[in-house]
């Protein structure tokens, strides 16, 4: 593809690191490309980022695709004003039929996420007196709460999620690629309102799946896009030929600019030497959108490149017209 690796970042055009990138940030070459923006806390930490949304979600107006359309309610229970209004507009009687989805804040792959519709033992958390004190309240995880969303599409019977990348490849001016092809992500057994703490049923992170003891290897995790288009254009009739082209891929681009725009000040403020770019992976609640025949309520949450993303850019790049796009982009604005 034309490119040398390195094993050192002296003399290299582009640093593509998981470790160690923080000590670099203050001390990269003029023209040197880091895979790591300085603030990204505001995109992939999910309490900066709810706020985030919601700042620019105040600023819209009439006509604009607002946050409401495809992020579910949410709470940011570190917060003293969000925890009480979340507990304020909890039911009088728990009830099944009105769970919520914890999430830790800076965490991946799934971990801590749990389901809950009784929120006695949290009250009691964050009722203890010491909860004011920084040093005990930093050992308590930040934690959102998002309406857990139940009305879903199964597809054979289980819980999905789409997984999409995306890439920042400029914020002056703002530049957002989408790859187009991504993977739903399914559950490993049948979907119901019940049976919280089994991951199995509730969490579509195939690192959860994968990883708990019960977990079955012959279930299949992920279908490639083209096969949910097969199955539910042809063995459920549910959308029409080209739906994923016409109706899913738009408005996630959408969605993903939103993202994009909304932490877009918070990115832009690094060191002066140097340029930035992010490439992420977003999962959403995708079966809901198209049960609906649009996107309805997504589930969006943005993390940091993994191995599977730094995977999926070297394919980019050798394979797809994205790839050489990417770096045409990150070179151009670079230069700028």
């Amino acid at each position: 593809m034309g490119a040398e690796l390195l094993r050192s970042p002296v003399g290299a055009d582009l640093l593509w690191m998981r470790r160690g990138y923080r000590d670099l940030q203050h001390r990269l070459e003029d023209l040197q490309l880091l895979n790591h923006f300085p603030a990204e806390g505001a995109i992939v930490d999910k309490g900066k980022l709810t706020t985030r949304l919601r700042t620019l979600d105040a600023s819209l107006g009439e006509g604009d695709l607002r946050l409401d359309a495809f992020y579910p309610e949410t709470y940011r229970l570190y917060r003293e004003d969000d925890r009480a209004a979340f507990f304020a507009q909890l039911p009088a009687t728990p009830t099944k039929q009105e769970p919520w989805i914890l999430k830790p804040t800076g965490l991946s792959k799934g971990r801590g996420v749990f389901v809950a519709w009784r929120f006695d033992p949290l009250r009691r958390v964050f009722a203890d007196p010491r909860i004011d004190d920084p040093a005990y309240a930093g050992r308590i995880p930040r934690y959102i709460a998002q309406r857990y969303l139940k009305d879903v599409l199964l597809l054979d019977q289980r819980k999905s999620e789409i997984r999409i990348y995306w890439l920042i490849a400029s914020l002056e001016p703002l530049r957002v690629l989408m790859y187009r092809e991504g993977t739903t992500r399914l559950t490993s057994q049948p979907f119901k309102l019940d049976d919280f703490e089994n991951p199995l049923i509730h969490i579509t992170n195939a690192f959860q799946q994968k990883n708990h003891p019960d977990f079955d290897p012959a279930v299949e995790l992920k279908w490639e896009f083209d096969r949910l288009e097969r199955h539910l254009v042809e063995e459920r009739g549910l959308a029409a030929p080209g739906h994923l082209e016409r109706e899913l891929r738009p408005r996630l681009r959408a969605c993903l600019a939103f993202v994009a725009r909304a932490a877009r000040e918070r990115l832009a403020s690094p060191p002066t030497q140097g340029h930035y770019f992010g490439l992420y992976g977003a999962a959403t609640a995708g079966a809901v959108l198209i049960a609906h025949y649009r996107l309805d309520t997504v589930q969006l949450t943005v993390g940091f490149s993994t191995r599977a993303t730094m995977a999926l850019m070297w394919n980019l790049c050798a394979t797809e017209p994205l790839g050489a796009l990417f770096f045409a982009a990150a070179i151009r604005y670079r230069n700028r």
